[in-house]
């Protein structure tokens, strides 16, 4: 039987590492990984190759190519709207997952949750659609995100915190327990969450 195609949003690390786990360790083997799509680079890897820029997704659409992974993780908000639209145009976003950290883990739709992230206690914690959980990232029991939020490289989450639609936290940022996230917020590299942080608030990295 043919399995339904896929194709990635962005050919640069995040991208390749998505593609050497397809490969090598059968990551999302219910589609068949076709190729990257990418707006800056032209190299493929792996034998994958890049399919097209942002102006192709249309037609790659057209022509049945119906799964699709975005990375993007420069820019959250707008990675978010990308992947609204294109859930608009019709394709479908498969999560990518391991089997070894998620056993009670409620995950939406597009999520990607590395390898190497831990989910601690015996679950209830909910991750939004679109969702990016990166390398040794900690995320404790009853967290919440909304859509789009990505945790990067060693953050640790606590205990029962909510973080609002496409906020980020960049690398071992942390965030206090029962901590309240509003929407679009950026938690910069080291930085600390204590207290509520409103729709659009920063936290700067500590001196």
């Amino acid at each position: 039987m043919e399995l339904p195609k896929l194709v990635v949003y962005g050919a640069g690390d995040n991208g390749r590492e998505f593609a050497y786990r397809y490969k090598h360790e059968g990551l999302n083997r219910e589609c068949e990984f076709v190729g990257f799509v990418d707006d800056h680079s032209g190299e493929g890897f792996l034998g994958y190759p890049v399919l097209g820029n942002s102006k192709d997704l249309p037609r790659l659409r057209e022509g049945g190519v119906e799964n699709i992974i975005v990375f993007l993780l420069e820019k959250p908000q707008t990675r978010l709207k990308i992947c609204i639209e294109l859930e608009k145009m019709g394709f479908k976003f498969p999560s990518s997952k391991s089997p070894y950290n998620n056993t009670g883990v409620n995950i939406g739709k597009g999520v990607y949750i590395h390898p190497t992230a831990t989910f601690l206690g015996i679950g209830g914690q909910d991750i939004g659609d679109f969702s990016v959980i990166g390398p040794y990232v900690t995320v404790e029991g009853g967290v919440k995100t909304g859509k789009g939020v990505i945790l990067s490289p060693y953050v640790c989450v606590h205990k029962g915190v909510s973080i609002g639609d496409g906020s980020v936290f960049y690398s071992r940022a942390i965030c206090f327990p029962r901590v309240k996230v509003g929407k679009n917020c950026i938690v910069a590299p080291h930085g600390i969450v204590r207290k509520y942080l409103r729709d659009n608030g920063k936290i700067k990295s500590p001196r």
